[in-house]
């Protein structure tokens, strides 16, 4: 397990331990995401699909708790693909 110490500047920026860096594959320019979990924050390397994935599951939560049904979900997004794709290209509205 890899442990390092950093420090919080006054504009709240922290500069990621070499090391930490070297094990996540980080380049400049990448961009990480905070999960919070029952041990505390996980950092992890952000790549689309866990952009997507993370944005499905609020997605999902924000219709659950709107009593949106996943089968009225499923019909919108049916939907909006044919208003939006044709032939799997992306057409401007």
């Amino acid at each position: 397990m890899i442990e390092d110490i950093a420090k919080i500047s006054s504009k709240g920026q922290v500069t990621i331990p070499a090391v930490i860096r070297k094990k996540l594959n980080l380049k400049q320019g990448d961009r990480i995401f905070f999960i919070e979990s029952e041990d505390g924050i996980v950092i992890k390397k952000s790549t689309a699909l866990d952009e997507f994935l993370e944005f499905q599951k609020a997605f999902s939560e924000n219709a659950k708790e709107a009593g949106i049904t996943e089968a009225e979900l499923l019909k919108e997004v049916k939907q909006i693909r044919a208003k939006h794709f044709k032939n799997g290209k992306a057409r401007n509205s």
